[in-house]
């Protein structure tokens, strides 16, 4: 895939999964299935793939027909009262992409619905776990440091764990320090440095005597230089959002933000969100201005999210 559809690409699938950040809305469907009473049970006696998928697109009866597909799913408890959660690996796009996990809740006779972001490869095996032994179940997301880039997608990704409190799916990262270091970020590491040998290998391979080859071997730069930012990237993440450093990486993004490499600039714009700081909302109006489609885009919704943060109830009381 060419750099122009790439971006476009990055853009659709962006504007899909924005879509469904919705948390805990209340919907009426229809189930065509015995509700499993525990997580055992659901093993002995489960669903098919077809009839999740049916109760998923009852959901979005009202959305023009929409068929979700569904790649896989579990049941699990997720909170201490009542039966075990419906977590679904679905797509709503038609191309089964299956970016999305839906978290189905009963609630009376209507149910939650909660969708979160996860990139595929998907193992609800490894993304369901009970990380810390009180019997209830969180779930871990995983989504592309740099979005999706058609053949040259980077497998650098940045964790998040949720876990059910009060009424909502929430991001719990912050409790889980020991998890992110003890298996996260040694992944991480791991998976960057293989990313690393193998672009190297590639360079030193190209003869760049034809102007295929050199563009070619730009082209493997580049992507050494986007894996190394990547990779810094999530780890002043998680210096954010695991250990409450909220401006780490701040003069990093700043950097970014002024480098001609829109890919860069892409990547400041998404961590210069997560900051509490007013040169960060200073840089995001400019980031917000330039020419740059994919660049624009991301730092006009981070611009916007922050300030459904600031104020939630939209101005109402």
């Amino acid at each position: 895939m060419n750099k122009p559809a790439a971006a476009i690409r990055f853009v659709l699938i962006a504007l899909a999964l924005e879509a469904q950040r919705e948390t805990g809305l209340l919907l009426e469907g229809y189930v065509r299935f015995a509700w499993p009473i525990s997580e055992l049970q659901s093993l002995e006696r489960p669903p098919n793939r077809e009839e999740v998928a049916l109760l998923l697109t009852s959901f979005a009866r009202g959305d023009g027909g929409k068929q979700i597909a569904v790649e896989q799913f579990r049941f699990v408890p997720l909170r201490r009262d009542g039966p075990p959660s419906l977590i679904a690996v679905s797509d709503a796009g038609g191309g089964k992409w299956f970016w999305s996990l839906q978290i189905v809740e009963p609630v009376g006779q209507l149910f939650r619905i909660t969708g979160l972001d996860s990139a595929p490869p998907h193992d609800l095996h490894k993304e369901l776990a009970d990380l810390d032994g009180d019997g209830l179940y969180e779930i871990v997301t995983k989504n592309l440091a740099g979005g999706y880039q058609g053949a040259r997608t980077r497998p650098i990704f940045v964790y998040r764990i949720y876990k059910a409190k009060d009424s909502t799916i929430s991001d719990a990262s912050s409790e889980f320090r020991d998890y992110y270091e003890k298996t996260v970020i040694p992944e991480l590491e791991h998976n960057s440095d293989r990313l690393k040998e193998r672009l190297e290998a590639g360079l030193a391979s190209i003869d760049a005597r034809s102007p295929e080859d050199l563009r070619a071997q730009q082209e493997v730069k580049e992507d050494l230089v986007a894996a190394k930012a990547e990779v810094q990237f999530v780890l002043d993440h998680y210096q954010r959002a695991v250990y409450r450093r909220k401006t780490a990486g701040l003069e990093t993004a700043l950097a970014w933000s002024q480098s001609p490499n829109s890919h860069l600039q892409l990547l400041a714009a998404q961590a210069l969100e997560e900051m509490d700081h007013p040169v960060a909302l200073l840089t995001l109006a400019r980031l917000a201005k330039t020419g740059n489609l994919v660049v624009s885009g991301q730092a006009t919704g981070a611009l916007e999210r922050i300030r459904r943060r600031a104020n939630p109830t939209g101005g109402k009381r």
